[in-house]
């Protein structure tokens, strides 16, 4: 059975051989943000077990000029790996979701700055990135809903920031900078206050090692958090449930 690391290669593997020849470790070694070597480790022993096929392209106009460059591919036992649903991970990720969109109708009611507050108190026993990020972007959107007021002319920018997101390379990191950005244009109230603020970094490194499938699964949900906060916005936005 695959860890969590192991699938984490192989998503990156199926993300990156768009075209079916294979990749190089050194690729997935930049997509997931660790060593050539650790990379290289790793795919070659998933190899060993018939996750990963091994084929050497050749430097050079001959196959004999130059070493040849190792490629990794899925094997049908990796894609079937990959096929098969993760009932857990989904299940604790759909739960995360339902209580993140509660606390979105709560505000209404009980205000931005309350459910801020509470979500703060969560967020330090959060230990899954995908989740923890999610939390973060919740708190972030509430806060720039707070500070702008509901101003359309905002509502719209965020709108074409969210488009972004659908861009299958954009960088969530990107869209939470902009929004802090935006954010910090504006005198926050002292209801919403900055303490969410020093939880940013640990967000941005979060973010930048998620694997694809978690960033296409956190894109999808701040794409659906912005049309549920502003809903006469949503065709601006995209709207796209996940």
């Amino acid at each position: 059975m695959l860890t969590a690391r192991q699938k984490q290669f192989l998503q990156a593997v199926a993300y990156l051989d768009t075209d079916h020849e294979g990749v190089h470790y050194s690729d997935v070694a930049k997509l997931l943000a660790v060593s050539k070597w650790t990379a290289y480790d790793v795919l070659n022993a998933m190899a060993s077990n018939g996750y990963l096929v091994v084929e050497r392209e050749a430097r050079g106009s001959e196959p004999a000029v130059g070493r040849s460059r190792v490629l990794f591919k899925l094997s049908p036992a990796g894609k079937e790996a990959l096929a098969q649903k993760t009932w857990e991970w989904e299940e604790v990720w759909e739960g995360a979701k339902t209580k993140l969109r509660h606390f979105i109708e709560e505000s209404r009611q009980r205000g931005t700055g309350e459910i801020i507050h509470q979500i703060m108190i969560e967020i330090g026993n959060v230990h899954n990135p995908l989740i923890f990020c999610a939390y973060l972007m919740v708190i972030s959107l509430l806060a720039y809903r707070a500070v702008t007021q509901g101003n359309s002319g905002e509502s719209v920018l965020l709108g074409n920031l969210v488009s972004l997101l659908l861009a299958p390379k954009s960088s969530l990191v990107v869209f939470a900078s902009c929004l802090l950005a935006l954010s910090l244009n504006h005198h926050a109230s002292g209801e919403i206050g900055t303490d969410w603020l020093g939880y940013l970094p640990a967000y941005e490194e979060k973010a930048r090692k998620l694997d694809p499938s978690a960033q296409e699964a956190l894109r999808s949900f701040a794409v659906d958090t912005v049309a549920r906060l502003w809903p006469q916005e949503a065709d601006v936005a995209g709207s796209n449930p996940s």
